[in-house]
């Protein structure tokens, strides 16, 4: 996966970890991967669209999507308060379900193989 604005902020090797011991195959593993990555940002873009105000959203929009990290973090550190700590709570919160997800799984099919 690319490296995102907000990369630095989301430690999603916990998903990753709790992927591998799952018995699925490499390609159903990148598809829940990219479920998760997919989940992640609109979960990001959700945090900085409510707190950033009205007028500074089309700018936002168009640093992010000329990939312009720099100016981003820039614009989001002018005009919304600790952001970082709302994009990792919110994050935080959104690998936590997906984490609880695959432990509900993994005792699913325990049960299944005994």
């Amino acid at each position: 996966m690319n490296k995102k604005y907000y990369s630095h902020l989301i430690e999603i090797e916990v998903i990753e970890q709790e992927l591998s011991a799952l018995e699925l195959s490499s390609e159903e593993k990148e598809k829940l991967l990219l479920h998760v990555h997919s989940s992640i940002e609109y979960r990001v873009l959700d945090v900085i669209l409510t707190e950033l105000p009205e007028e500074q959203k089309k700018t936002f929009l168009l640093h992010m999507q000329k990939e312009k990290h720099d100016e981003i973090w820039e614009h989001l550190q002018k005009h919304t308060q600790e952001i970082e700590d709302k994009i990792k709570n919110a994050s935080k919160k959104l690998m936590d379900e997906f984490v609880e997800d695959i432990t509900m799984i993994k005792e699913k099919h325990k049960k299944n193989n005994q």
